[in-house]
């Protein structure tokens, strides 16, 4: 592979495990609930929040991949394996619900990465 190709590679995939580093970071926060008043800005925000942080991997994940279908279930993938991790943080816990957001969440920010990529010609 020439030099700068794999340099593409590599910063892509760099992202990547910069994002799922920093979505584990937020997971690791316990009892988040205690520390926001209320709801965070309306009640469903979280679920807004995640699918922000899960389009954004779900993008980056495609971007770095190429292809949607592997970009969808490494995000949803990821998704569970958060949501399991959260049973063992104090005061988080696991949600279906927050799964299939941030599962559809990446599979729309996957979409949307590769849709872009394709208009502006980026290989």
């Amino acid at each position: 592979m020439p030099e700068p190709r794999r340099r593409r590679r590599l910063g892509r995939w760099g992202l990547v495990l910069l994002w799922a580093a920093v979505l584990l970071g937020l997971s690791s926060i316990p009892n988040v609930g205690e520390r926001l008043p209320g709801p965070l800005l309306f009640p469903g925000s979280d679920l807004v929040a995640h699918a922000v942080v899960y389009g954004v991997f779900g993008a980056l994940l495609a971007h770095a991949l190429g292809r949607w279908w592997p970009a969808f279930l490494i995000a949803s993938a990821f998704g569970a394996l958060d949501e399991f991790y959260q049973g063992f943080v104090p005061g988080r816990f696991p949600s279906t619900l927050d799964w299939l957001v941030d599962s559809v969440a990446g599979g729309v920010g996957a979409a949307v990465a590769l849709a872009a990529r394709r208009r502006l010609g980026i290989p």
